[in-house]
């Protein structure tokens, strides 16, 4: 996995008790969430964030969510998965 921490700008949906991220952008891309395949919670202090890891056109995503600050980060870049 390539480490990136860069803040990016995400579409989400609330619904049924949950966070589902649609699409995010990153260097001027909008990148089509196409399956979310895991997904997870971690705290550090008060601090919350939900990590995902998605899957995009073959390629493998962490991306996270700061609910304290209400900020998203993609965090990795994996290698293709199909």
């Amino acid at each position: 996995m390539l480490e990136v921490n860069d803040k990016i700008r995400v579409a989400t949906i609330f619904g049924n008790g949950k966070v589902d991220p649609v699409w995010f952008e990153w260097k001027g891309r909008k990148i089509r969430i196409e399956k979310i395949s895991y997904r997870w919670k971690e705290k550090e202090g008060s601090c919350v964030y939900m990590h995902y890891s998605i899957i995009s056109n073959g390629t493998l995503y962490h991306i996270i969510w700061d609910r304290e600050r209400m900020e998203w980060y993609l965090k990795e870049i994996g290698d293709d998965v199909l």
